[in-house]
């Protein structure tokens, strides 16, 4: 198969796989570059898939086919510094590495879309309701949100995704006595970086954290402030959970200094650290042939009137 065309049918499968949780989260420590547990790799490739062909789907002009034999020395330069996918030869089972060191294994929902079906679920999911366990969930995609810390203060999120029975959570870089507005996120910067797809070319890519919907839902601290329009697809950077908005305040503040800093020195060498970890306009993934829209609260406060971030 044609590299882009196999990357291209990797993209759009893998978001009908029904990935396994062997424990509260699908991902499973495997190690980052330089730490990776071999033994750990090679026992699940050999125990999970069946048969002896395999695609391998990195970017549009790397992607490739191995056999079972060479599978694992194949992926050697790939297992934590790239994210890609290990799928089998009829495209029913998966197992998903992330750059960070982790990966989770699926299997291809025939129940749903058969892999033929040319129809884009990216399409598909925004119009289609949207229910945890009977109950219709509370946001969507783009929202923006508002959210009341116990000291006082106030995080700005917004949901980048739905996934089962989790919302994905952004971080913008929001920490302030006053609730954010819809401008403190379209003028913001949300926690990221640059992802390369290609050799030589790159794009927009966030971190996401999950939270329960139906936790979020009936949370009052919780609050839409408005909704913008994401890019399609909307590229991954790191994947993680948290229980509650106090998890997440904490991983805001532990990380924004370092985001920050990351930022100051990508100004000064913007070729040697421009797929850093750091700091990311928001207008590199919003998309500006769709309408913002907005809450009926007043939004229009300048951001300028807001305290400085707290930390």
């Amino acid at each position: 198969m044609d590299t882009r065309l196999l990357y291209n049918k990797s993209e759009k499968l893998k978001l009908k796989v029904d990935w396994i949780k062997p424990i509260d989260n699908e991902w499973i420590y495997c190690g980052a570059a330089g730490e990776v547990k071999w033994n750990v790799v090679a026992e699940e490739l050999d125990s999970f898939f069946d048969g002896d062909a395999f695609y391998v789907a990195t970017t549009r002009t790397n992607s490739f086919q191995s056999d079972r034999d060479d599978l694992l020395s194949s992926i050697q330069n790939l297992v934590g510094k790239k994210n890609f996918i290990v799928w089998n030869v009829d495209f029913y089972k998966a197992i998903e590495f992330n750059q960070i060191g982790v990966f989770r294994k699926g299997v291809f929902n025939t129940e749903t879309n058969h892999p033929s079906l040319k129809m884009s679920y990216n399409k598909m999911a925004p119009g289609s309701p949207d229910k945890v366990k009977g109950k219709l969930v509370k946001y969507r995609k783009g929202d923006c949100l508002s959210l009341a810390c116990s000291n006082g203060m106030y995080l700005g999120a917004f949901i980048s995704q739905k996934f089962n029975k989790y919302y994905d959570f952004t971080l913008i870089e929001y920490l302030k006595e006053n609730k954010p507005t819809l401008k403190d996120f379209t003028n913001g910067r949300f926690f990221g970086k640059y992802r390369e797809i290609e050799e030589g070319t790159y794009t927009p890519a966030i971190e996401k954290l999950m939270l329960p919907c139906l936790d979020i839902d009936a949370n009052p601290a919780v609050e839409k402030v408005g909704s913008v329009q994401l890019i399609e697809p909307l590229e991954l950077t790191s994947y993680g959970s948290r229980k509650d908005i106090a998890d997440l305040s904490q991983h805001y503040q532990e990380d924004i200094p370092l985001r920050i800093q990351r930022q100051i020195n990508y100004e000064k060498w913007p070729d040697r650290l421009f797929a850093s970890d750091r700091l990311i306009e928001m207008k590199a993934i919003l998309n500006e042939h769709e309408p913002l829209t907005q809450a009926s609260q007043n939004t229009g406060e300048s951001a300028s009137a807001q305290q400085d971030n707290s930390i």
